[in-house]
């Protein structure tokens, strides 16, 4: 599956409604990067190893990636 079949299953609500996520940051906070728990994560947005697909969550304190921008309300 693609980036944009990915972006389409969000788009289309394909989402947990209350998604649990787990925060990492390679660079001692510069850059902050989520994924959702293995628990609560749809098979479909795991990568091929079966772990959830990290998103770029914010870099240098600013929010670049909220639920709404993934298609969740």
């Amino acid at each position: 599956m693609d980036a944009l079949d990915y972006a389409e299953r969000r788009l289309k609500y394909d989402w947990p409604k209350d998604p649990c996520w787990i925060y990492t940051t390679p660079d001692n906070g510069k850059t902050i990067y989520r994924a959702m728990r293995t628990d609560v994560c749809p098979e479909v947005f795991k990568d091929s190893y079966g772990q959830p697909i990290k998103q770029k969550y914010s870099v240098n304190g600013n929010v670049i990636a909220l639920d709404k921008d993934y298609g969740v309300k």
